[in-house]
């Protein structure tokens, strides 16, 4: 391919992404609304929202794996020394 066939290519392909560009920039975002607020003698009578729950099933599981995986690191330790162990995991 010649320098010009390339210099034309190039101008078109980036002319068709500032044309694409240039709209999509041009869109403002929707205003974010400040929070309402109430005086705190009218406080008492709104129910306070409801927590979200934890995820406590995933949090055992982890906490399990690395119970499991400290367990393991332990056993070879206990097998093949200190010396090895970390000499292994160089």
């Amino acid at each position: 391919m010649n320098k010009a066939l390339g210099f034309l290519l190039s101008g078109l392909v980036h002319g068709l992404l500032i044309w694409l560009y240039f709209p999509l920039s041009a869109e403002k975002p929707e205003p974010i609304e400040p929070p309402k607020l109430i005086p705190l003698e009218l406080a008492q009578f709104f129910p306070e929202p409801e927590p979200e729950p934890e995820p406590l099933k995933l949090l055992d599981d982890t906490e399990m794996d690395h119970t499991w995986w400290l367990e393991k690191q332990l056993g070879l330790i206990d097998k093949i020394g200190l010396q090895n162990y970390l000499q292994s995991q160089m």
